[in-house]
């Protein structure tokens, strides 16, 4: 009974690491996403800027 108990224990703590690491993994490609965006935006102002000068 107590080796059940570790067993799901073990098991409940690997998903929750599992769910962790995926949610961090999004919230990066989201940032990544987020900062190509904003880097892209910023490059197309910068070029219209010097072509109006």
């Amino acid at each position: 009974m107590k080796l059940l108990l570790i067993f799901i224990s073990m098991f409940l703590s690997f998903i929750l690491l599992f769910i962790l690491i995926s949610f961090v993994a999004y919230l990066s490609s989201f940032f990544f996403f987020l900062i190509v965006l904003t880097s892209t935006y910023f490059f197309k102002l910068l070029s219209f800027t010097l072509s109006n000068i």
